[in-house]
């Protein structure tokens, strides 16, 4: 016969209190795991003497979307910056990616920058501030290049006016001139879709294989039978749910707001 007791009583009160938070962390420690097994799939397929992919995968990242509705995870690559004197002037394009949304006045400079972009190390008009935006830039043919810094050049007037209305004035003279001395990003994505779907070039597809075994059955039926998810279910007295999932990397839906059509086209194919 089963009696209660003071034990009895605190315990049924400990669960019935923390039974959805627990649940919560159980859920975590699933999605955590599945998304790290992705990642890995996608690291084991990557090739990894490509000379423009290089060993990518390697910098990839595991992070957890900072949303109150639902628990995402997912990873990102985390370039390294570089300096812009270390790439070819005839076949470098850069673009403006703001790191944050609200920026003030930044924000209409970046999308003015976008309107007139891309450009070459030859145009490109201003230093910009880290904390507000990256320069990302990708190899094009020395046609293309040439193609955009002609273009450029014939819409620099305009350019420099549309800057002027943001209080950012740029002379002629000043158009390239910090070429040499920029911190650039690789546009990985755009290499990487290229890649992934033969785009110009041979197909190495790995994205959408890493991430079909990442989200097997196998894989999915190993990260529900992970030993703290386990004992969180059965026992009541273990705590360590609480930790379960957790880690400190995390960006928001607008920080990937810019990976929304990659992330579209590499799920289409999984």
């Amino acid at each position: 016969m089963i009696t209660r007791d003071k034990y009895f009583d605190q315990l049924v009160h400990m669960v019935t209190k923390e039974l959805h938070d627990r649940v919560t962390g159980m859920q975590r420690g699933v999605v955590n795991s599945i998304a790290q097994s992705a990642m890995v799939g996608v690291q084991n397929k990557a090739p990894s003497q490509d000379p423009e992919l290089g060993n990518y995968s390697d910098d990839f990242e595991l992070v957890m979307l900072s949303d109150k509705k639902q628990i995402s995870y997912g990873f990102v690559y985390k370039g390294k910056m570089i300096s812009s004197s270390e790439q070819d002037v005839d076949t470098t394009v850069l673009d403006v990616r703001p790191v944050v949304k609200k920026i003030g006045r930044w924000s209409l400079v970046f999308s003015i920058m976008g309107e007139y972009g891309p450009f070459t190390l030859n145009t490109w008009p201003l230093k910009i501030p880290k904390d507000k935006a990256h320069i990302i830039f990708r190899s094009v043919s020395k046609a293309e290049a040439k193609e955009i810094e002609s273009r450029n050049l014939r819409e620099v007037n305009e350019l420099r006016l549309a800057l002027a209305t943001t209080g950012i004035r740029v002379s002629l003279s000043e158009f390239g001139s910090v070429r040499n001395k920029l911190d650039i990003k690789k546009n990985m994505a755009f290499t990487v879709m290229r890649k992934e779907l033969g785009i110009g070039v041979k197909a190495t597809p790995h994205w959408r294989p890493g991430i079909r075994q990442g989200r097997s059955s196998g894989a999915i039926s190993k990260a529900i039978q992970n030993s703290d998810v386990v004992r969180s279910m059965m026992d009541m007295r273990y705590q360590g749910w609480k930790e379960l999932g957790m880690i400190s990397e995390t960006v928001s839906k607008a920080d990937l707001s810019d990976l929304a059509e990659f992330q579209s086209e590499i799920i289409k194919g999984v």
